[in-house]
């Protein structure tokens, strides 16, 4: 039994007085709302609404559960909202590379990155210098080099073919 479903269904029964009107709002079948409404009565071992031909009250039970009720429905939309806020990426990045490499191949990357995770602020430093990547509080370098500091924790992401060429005037 969906108990959260069971909740809403009964909240809105209790405003609109009208299991058709709720069954249309909820997108659901008649049907549904009245087993729905069965549910919540037997989750709460208690008959929760009077049920006539004509209209449809809240019981005594009924009345005294609705705040309640309410207040649970809203703490279940409010933790789904911090976990939905929890999944998506936020924070800042601090990453240092190369001049030539950041404008050519990063920076059209990282505005396509942030454009999909807005809450990520990225810091890029472009420099062609080393980094002290602990005093400088860098969460990512990308170097290009032949020999790699042994120090540091490293992986090849690409091969890079460097040629020197030389021109007379």
């Amino acid at each position: 039994m969906d108990k959260l479903t069971a909740a809403q269904v009964f909240v809105d029964v209790a405003y609109s007085g009208s299991f058709t009107a709720t069954a249309d709002r909820l997108e659901m079948s008649r049907p549904m709302v009245t087993r729905r409404i069965e549910s919540a009565e037997a989750w709460l071992n208690t008959r929760l609404l009077h049920r006539t031909t004509r209209k449809i009250t809240l019981t005594t039970a009924g009345e005294a559960c609705l705040p309640e009720i309410e207040q649970w429905l809203a703490q279940a939309n409010r933790l789904v909202e911090q976990t939905k806020s929890q999944q998506q990426l936020s924070g800042k990045i601090r990453v240092v590379t190369s001049m030539s490499l950041g404008f050519a191949q990063l920076a059209p990357i990282f505005t396509r990155f942030m454009k999909r995770h807005p809450n990520v602020q990225i810091d890029i430093d472009l420099e062609d210098s080393t980094t002290d990547l602990i005093e400088q509080r860098v969460d990512l370098a990308i170097r290009i080099a032949a020999n790699p500091d042994p120090s540091l924790i490293g992986k090849p992401i690409a091969e890079c073919e460097s040629i020197l060429v030389g021109g007379l005037s």
